[in-house]
């Protein structure tokens, strides 16, 4: 009849096992650090670690650049508020400077406007003003 072992002696027996196993991994490793595989391996994670670096510097170098230019980009603006457009240079500020304008569509509108009101005929220019005068008290 075979007996039951405890838990606690068969995490031993566990335990014991698992030691012999990594003495032997270690002792193969040991002789794996010679060989120029290995070394290779070492000398690209090496590199890779030092490019790693290397990147998170630029990203914090071009975090610095797009807060810059997100500063003088609202100063800029900020001195167009009169204006019907302002600078843009993209969400990232990575793109090239542009002009943005505000609402295109209504000042493409009121553009259109004027031009149909000088194109009018003579006779209903002068009388242009009180025609406005007219429809506006109508919608107000």
């Amino acid at each position: 009849m075979a007996t039951q072992i405890r838990k606690f002696e068969q995490d031993a027996i566990v335990d014991t096992i698992y030691k012999k196993i990594e003495d032997k991994a270690k002792l193969d490793m040991q002789s794996q650090l010679k060989s120029k595989e290995f070394k290779a391996l070492t000398k690209l994670v090496d590199k890779r670690k030092s490019l790693h670096k290397e990147v998170r510097k630029l990203e914090r170098e071009m975090l610095s650049a797009q807060n810059e230019a997100r500063d003088i980009l609202k100063g800029i603006n900020e001195s167009l508020a009169d204006k019907s457009y302002t600078i843009s240079c993209g969400y990232s500020c990575n793109e090239t400077p542009s002009i943005d304008f505000n609402n295109s569509w209504s000042l493409k509108s009121e553009i259109a406007n004027k031009i149909a009101i000088s194109l009018l005929p003579k006779d209903a220019i002068q009388n242009i003003d009180a025609i406005i005068e007219n429809i506006a008290k109508e919608f107000e």
